[in-house]
């Protein structure tokens, strides 16, 4: 990964933990990590465009 992609994705992960206290509001915990997860997997593992 380059550096701009891995500074992008660093700022992605944090701001997905910041936002697991508003979707504990209405999720629970399971959704939140599932979603998460399914998340950062998909944008890890998509292909790249070059």
């Amino acid at each position: 990964m380059s550096e701009p992609e891995v500074r992008l994705l660093t700022h992605t992960v944090f701001s997905m933990l910041n936002s697991v206290a508003t979707l504990n509001k209405g999720l629970d915990q399971e959704s939140i990590v599932k979603t998460m997860s399914t998340a950062a997997i998909k944008a890890l593992t998509s292909p790249r465009d070059e």
